[in-house]
């Protein structure tokens, strides 16, 4: 008789209404595709401000609105993976809620999303940036991949080289015009241009 699987990873991904949680989503859900014994959690925290909780919405329809968005949210990482997915909605101060409730679930990674590009803080928002401060596992920051560089000294990577990876699934790196350049090889020694060399390829002695 075959032993059943005890394996339990636990994905918390904390989301909210906008774009950047999109992204959290699809991340989130991938991963919980391809990790056996895989849980995806969705946090959704309806924060009610602080007291004397002056807001045209009340409460109950906050916590109305979230139930809705949160079920459209399970809905759209049930498209994405046949893993597990529970839907978590919270009341309260958003990082503490996402936080304890990680912590109630034994998390094994939590996912949370970005609003800026520049500056870590303002590229993670207050929300974001508390969970990494604070979180008991580790963090993974969910962003849209860019097309330009990072900053003026990140070059655009080559699209020939790209191609000839998503072609090749990772087999090849490069590109006819840049693989004369490299030693091929499974050690990598990254320099930097002003030392003489660009990324290369050296073969690791037997």
């Amino acid at each position: 008789m075959s032993q059943p699987n005890t394996l339990r990873t636990v994905i918390v991904a904390a989301v909210e209404p906008s774009a950047a949680s999109d992204q959290v989503i699809h991340t989130a859900s991938s991963l919980a595709g391809i990790v056996p014994g895989a849980e995806l959690h969705l946090v959704y925290v309806v924060d009610p401000g602080p007291p004397p909780h002056a807001m045209a919405l009340s409460i109950t329809d906050l916590v109305s609105d979230g139930r809705v968005y949160l079920d459209r949210a399970v809905e759209r990482a049930l498209a994405v993976t046949a893993a597990k997915v529970v839907g978590h909605l919270g009341i309260g101060a958003p990082a503490e809620r996402i936080l304890q409730i990680a912590t109630d679930i034994d998390a094994d990674l939590v996912v949370v999303g970005t609003h800026e590009k520049k500056g870590l803080g303002r590229m993670l928002g207050s929300v974001s940036n508390k969970v990494l401060l604070n979180a008991r596992c580790p963090v993974l920051v969910a962003r849209v991949k860019e097309t330009e560089p990072a900053g003026p000294e990140i070059e655009p990577p080559c699209p020939d080289c790209v191609n000839v990876q998503f072609a090749t699934r990772g087999e090849k790196l490069w590109c006819e015009r840049h693989a004369t350049r490299h030693v091929h090889g499974r050690v990598h020694y990254a320099l930097a241009k002003g030392y003489g060399a660009g990324a290369m390829f050296l073969r690791p002695s037997a």
